[in-house]
């Protein structure tokens, strides 16, 4: 596959196609956790058992789970097999758990409409609604910007004064 080494320009195309994949995700919790896999599954190939005197098996080696070694060889098969099963676990737990976080950071409210809440009532303003510069009103219970027209926040209830 990659003659049995990965070297940095491999490295910087999967971290494209990770970044593009991500990118283009129409859900934050699938797109992170395929990070979390892709992610997760590198890990587990770096933190691969080693062989005696002979060090890491390559990629293509452990990819295969040691299917494409003959004569002598033969021997590393397990070892092939148990780097193979380090990267599907490692996978498999990068991917739920970047997955799980995924879902909880797309659940959150953005943070911009509660500083502009905290502004207003640093400012100490007593009514729910604060006006900048006139135009856009921001409510100071939870932050949601009101137009000039509405008589209640949207979002919490409050009456505009």
């Amino acid at each position: 596959m990659f003659g049995g080494k990965i070297g940095l320009p491999e490295l910087l195309i999967i971290l494209v196609v990770i970044a593009l994949i991500v990118k283009a995700g129409r859900s934050r919790s699938f797109a992170a956790a395929l990070l979390g896999l892709l992610l997760g599954a590198f890990g587990g190939f770096l933190l691969r058992p080693s062989v005696a005197m002979i060090g890491q098996l390559p990629f293509e080696t452990v990819i295969t789970r040691g299917t494409n070694l003959t004569g002598l060889n033969v021997v590393l098969r397990s070892a092939a097999e148990q780097s193979f099963n380090y990267m599907v676990v490692s996978a498999i737990v990068g991917g739920v758990v970047l997955g799980i976080w995924g879902t909880l950071a797309s659940k959150a409210k953005p943070d911009g409409t509660k500083a502009q809440a905290a502004a207003a009532a640093a400012a100490g303003s007593s009514n729910n609604v604060t006006t900048a510069s006139g135009e856009m009103a921001f409510c100071s219970k939870c932050g949601k910007g009101l137009s000039g027209e509405v008589l209640f926040c949207s979002a919490c209830g409050a009456k505009k004064v």
